[in-house]
């Protein structure tokens, strides 16, 4: 439901709005941090529970940031699709 390109400070926070209408953060656990100056990629792992369903979804997931000129250009969420299509799927 939150797939989809999101533009600007609006898009974003319209976008973390859904994710929060759709979903609660159980735990999150950074596994790794890789940066220079204009990129920066956090693997984690995390676990959510899907509102409307109850359902769990445990994965590693990847953000990767990209920086202009000391501001964010692009933030991509790279996830395990196959963990969240498992817990997004219709019983």
């Amino acid at each position: 439901p939150w797939a989809g390109t999101w533009r600007g400070v609006d898009g974003l926070l319209s976008y973390l709005q859904l994710l929060n209408a759709c979903a609660d953060i159980l735990d999150i656990q950074q596994l790794h941090e890789l940066q220079d100056a204009a990129v920066t990629v956090v693997v984690l792992r995390g676990r959510w529970r899907l509102k409307d369903t109850n359902r769990h979804i445990q994965a590693t997931a990847c953000n990767l940031f990209t920086f202009e000129e000391g501001k964010v250009k692009t933030y991509t969420v790279v996830n395990n699709s196959a963990a969240f299509a498992e817990g997004l799927r219709a019983k």
